[in-house]
């Protein structure tokens, strides 16, 4: 069973072993009232910056609509490469769409530009949750406290 999801995915592992892995349902969701973790990370709200961060789960236009119709002093927008220039408020990307490798060498980093560029609100594009983007998503939804908007 996978408690923390990282640059081995659950794919390689099945591969290997000749079996199926199992995720725990930690990595993707909030843990309920009175649930003992059972890894590092798996409960509290880690790798955020001083934004209140928002996932937006959609397509790309339906996430440029949100944060348009949410625009204001100190909204970021967290996006993938190249939709930058595209966006109603400051942007940062994170990598490039569905490269859970882009996403994870940069994600870390970009969050705390957020935080030296002073943002207070932070809409970011959802990454995949399979393979290495798994791990992405687990990290970015910690850092938005579980905060996820289908669009």
């Amino acid at each position: 069973m996978i408690l923390r999801p990282g640059y081995v995915t659950k794919e390689q592992m099945e591969a290997v072993l000749g079996e199926k892995v199992l995720v725990n349902h930690a990595i993707l969701e909030k843990l309920k009232d009175g649930e003992v973790a059972r890894s590092p990370g798996m409960k509290y709200k880690h790798y955020a910056p001083k934004a209140d961060v928002t996932i937006l789960k959609g397509s790309f236009g339906a996430y440029r609509d949100y944060i348009a119709a949410h625009a204001g002093d100190g909204v970021w927008a967290l996006c993938f490469d190249g939709e930058e220039a595209q966006l109603p408020v400051p942007a940062i990307s994170y990598g490039k769409e569905g490269d859970g490798i882009s996403e994870a060498h940069n994600l870390f980093t970009v969050l705390r530009e957020l935080d030296r560029k002073g943002a207070k609100t932070v809409y970011a594009r959802c990454p995949l949750s399979d393979g290495v983007s798994m791990a992405v998503y687990n990290r970015l939804i910690r850092a938005a406290a579980f905060r996820v908007v289908e669009v």
